[in-house]
């Protein structure tokens, strides 16, 4: 398609970049045992493979009432659905209040929702707060629609995990204020993401089929939480400030102790806290 035919977000967002372009690549060529032995296993996306065959299989059992093919219960998705989903929550996520179905909004991914949620709450130009090292995709979630602006928060040497943290995140706000970038939020990845340096190759598995790349990294989610009192910290910051606290916990059951991980920090919704006293309720978003 010709520049000339596009608006000027359109060709903003018109550029793919090379590491998408290989992305691709990948996904296209993805490894299988019986259908392509020579593919790819790509360690840069989080998939749960291992519920693969247990949820096709539970999906290829289900009656599909012609109902469903309709606009149905609106756009903010069926209210079967979200009355399994807020169940789901109330069982799992402890919630101080309990969460109600007409509280939910369903859409095709965090990626979707984050696209809405920053278009609700930012102008262009305004700034969201996301602490390093990051989902590579973040950075198009806040920009491509909403015209925001992702400003990355460094740690610094301290984990990144740690309640230390929100100190950093309160340097990186003045810093862009007194550059004039209006912060609207912040974005926390509730089980953190680390990368891996590659140097000049991607590892896949098997392991002797390898796909070249120069100086590459890949950046997936840990294993691990921050606590209840970081949480808490990060809230009180977002009240300080007046912006908004986005908890992205799509990673929420992947907590595990393990003989190498024996001291992980159990998961902790922002759902469980009793925010009362320590951020406006309108200020807290749980995706």
């Amino acid at each position: 398609m010709s520049e000339r035919t596009l608006s000027k977000r359109g060709q903003e967002n018109l550029p793919a970049g090379e590491a998408f372009e290989k992305f691709i690549e990948v996904l296209i060529n993805s490894y299988d045992k019986e259908s392509n032995p020579d593919g790819i296993i790509s360690l840069g996306v989080a998939e749960n493979g291992l519920m693969h065959e247990e949820l096709a299989s539970f999906y290829n059992k289900l009656n599909i009432n012609p109902r469903l093919l309709t606009y149905g219960d609106g756009p903010l998705g069926s209210r079967a659905l979200r009355t399994a989903l807020s169940s789901f929550f109330n069982d799992y996520f402890k919630p101080v209040e309990k969460v109600l179905p007409e509280q939910l909004i369903v859409a095709g991914g965090v990626t979707s929702i984050i696209d809405l949620i920053v278009f609700a709450v930012a102008d262009e130009g305004d700034g969201i707060l996301i602490g390093r090292p990051l989902y590579t995709s973040f950075a198009n979630d806040i920009k491509s629609r909403a015209g925001a602006k992702l400003c990355p928060v460094s740690s610094e040497g301290r984990d990144p995990m740690s309640e230390g943290m929100v100190e950093q995140f309160e340097k990186e706000l003045v810093k862009r204020e007194k550059e004039g970038t209006r912060v609207r939020a912040i974005i926390l990845a509730r089980t953190k993401a680390h990368t891996i340096l590659l140097g000049n190759a991607t590892f896949v598995f098997p392991p002797e089929k390898v796909h070249p790349s120069h100086h590459s990294s890949l950046t997936v989610p840990s294993p691990r939480a921050q606590s209840v009192d970081t949480l808490k910290a990060y809230m009180r910051f977002c009240q300080r400030h007046g912006i908004h606290f986005i908890s992205d916990e799509i990673y929420a059951m992947s907590i595990y102790r393990t003989p190498t991980n024996a001291s992980a920090t159990p998961f902790s919704s922002v759902l469980a806290i009793d925010t009362s006293n320590l951020i406006d309720a309108n200020l807290v978003h749980v995706l």
